[in-house]
C-alpha cells in the first residue's frame, strides 16, 4: 500500500475502514456498511467478506487465473472456475487501480536500474528481469521496506528503553523482555507512535 501511493486505499487505511469489506462490496455489490455491520451474525455476508478477503491476499502480485484457482483451494478451501478467477481478479484490479500501476512502475524501475529498493534505499539486484524477476523487483520494495520499518523501530526502542531485551521477530511482531518494574503499555504506546514519515519521507 505505501509503495502504490495509491491514495484511496492509503485514506481507508488511515481511516480504520476494512478493506476486505471493500472488496466484497466491489465484487459482490453488497454495501459496504452491510458487510462490517452483519460480517460477524450473517453468513451470507461472512461469505462475502471471506471473499473479498482471499482476493486482496491472493491479487497482490499479478496472479494469473489459473494459480488463483489453484490458491483458492488449496488456501482457502474454495473452489472456484476460470471465470470466477478472472472476475475476481478483475474486480480486484478496478477496486484498486493503484497496485496495478504500482506493479507497473516497480517493473519498468528494475528494468531500468537492474535493481529493487526499499525506503532506506537498500538494492536487491535482479540478474534475470523475466516474469520472476519482476515478482520480485514488486515484492522487494514491500517486504524490504517493512524490514526497514522494523529495523528503525527496534533502534529507536533501544534507544527510548536500554533496559529492554529484544527477544525475537516473528513474522510482522517484534517481542522484548521487560522488567517487572516497567509498564508494557508504556513501551506500546512509544512504539505506536514512531513518526516513520520524518525518516523516511512516506
Amino acid at each position: 500500500v505505501s509503495q502504490s501511493r495509491y491514495a484511496t486505499m492509503v485514506d481507508a487505511i488511515n481511516a480504520g475502514r476494512d478493506l476486505h469489506a471493500i472488496m466484497a462490496e466491489g465484487v459482490f455489490g453488497t454495501p459496504y456498511a452491510t458487510i462490517v455491520a452483519e460480517k460477524d451474525t450473517n453468513e451470507l455476508i461472512k461469505t462475502q467478506r471471506d471473499g473479498g478477503k482471499m482476493i486482496n491476499l491472493s491479487s497482490q502480485y499479478r496472479i494469473g487465473s489459473k494459480t488463483f484457482v489453484e490458491k483458492a483451494f488449496e488456501q482457502y478451501d474454495k473452489v472456484l472456475s476460470l471465470r470466477e478467477a478472472q472476475h475476481y481478479l478483475s474486480s480486484y484490479k478496478r477496486t484498486f487501480p493503484g497496485i496495478p500501476a504500482y506493479w507497473t512502475s516497480a517493473t519498468k524501475f528494475a528494468h531500468a536500474k537492474g535493481y529493487a529498493e526499499s525506503f532506506s534505499c537498500r538494492r536487491y539486484y535482479i540478474s534475470n528481469l523475466d516474469w520472476s524477476g519482476e515478482q520480485s523487483a514488486i515484492n522487494m520494495p514491500i517486504q524490504g521496506s517493512s524490514a526497514d520499518l522494523m529495523e528503525y523501530a527496534v533502534a529507536a526502542i533501544a534507544r527510548k528503553f536500554p533496559e529492554l531485551i529484544f527477544q525475537i521477530t516473528v513474522h510482522d511482531s517484534l517481542s522484548w523482555l521487560i522488567p517487572d518494574h516497567m509498564d508494557p503499555n508504556e513501551v506500546k504506546a512509544y512504539a505506536n507512535s514512531i513518526d516513520y514519515k520524518s525518516v523516511y519521507g512516506i
